[in-house]
């Protein structure tokens, strides 16, 4: 059940990766017009669940809010080639001006530190934010296991899986996927198709025959 619950979690999608707003140097900077700091908004955007729409491994989003107001997670999908799955998520709250974000969203697996991310001269540039990814739809995952009785027997046990997504896809759909990675996985040991116990041939005892003689030979 471990290895079920670590394939859960290698599940894939495309969060954000690198964000890039106007005005903006740093993540410890405050932006005029906006309420809430860069850093809750960097925060906020991680919370972001959407798939990419196309089959394309990476996506640019390119975002602007010119009028007073919240800025919905909904509010990308109208302006970009994604699905989005918590749309009533609050990203931030423009109070005045204009809020211009350039964002990058890649599919990937597990999780990626930002400093371990091989990026170009253009990205490390000044005002590029690197994101922390995490590509599994996965929030959270646990199993255990319970006594259960049917008919008169009560020595059986019954696997129970607590498992929550951010929306991606559905608990049924991770167990399905996390299963069917484990199974490719182990393909690359033995061949599950294949019937490995086989039968042993019955082989004939060996005897010697004079213990069948009833004695006509005897002297």
């Amino acid at each position: 059940m471990y290895c079920v619950e670590f394939c859960c979690r290698r599940c894939q999608v495309g969060p954000l990766h690198r964000i890039k707003i106007d005005g903006v140097l740093h993540d410890y900077s405050a932006l005029d017009g906006l309420q809430e700091d860069v850093v809750e908004v960097l925060l906020n955007l991680k919370e972001l669940a959407f798939n990419i729409a196309s089959d394309e491994n990476t996506v640019a989003i390119n975002f602007e809010k010119s009028s007073p107001g919240p800025v919905l997670a909904s509010d990308f999908a109208d302006q970009s080639n994604i699905e989005v799955f918590n749309p009533n998520l609050v990203i931030c709250n423009v109070t005045s001006g204009v809020l211009k974000m350039e964002l990058t969203a890649q599919r990937g697996r597990g999780y990626e530190l930002a400093v371990n991310r091989d990026v170009d001269r253009n990205e490390k540039s000044i005002g590029v934010l690197q994101l922390d990814a995490s590509y599994s739809p996965v929030k959270k995952v646990s199993y255990n296991v319970e006594v259960a009785r049917f008919g008169g027997r009560a020595d059986l046990d019954k696997l129970v899986i607590d498992l929550e997504t951010n929306g991606a896809i559905s608990p049924e759909d991770a167990i399905r996927i996390s299963s069917t990675i484990l199974q490719q996985q182990l393909l690359a040991f033995v061949n599950l198709d294949s019937k490995l116990l086989k039968e042993p041939t019955k082989k004939e005892e060996e005897f010697d025959p004079i213990l069948c003689d009833k004695g006509e030979t005897w002297p």
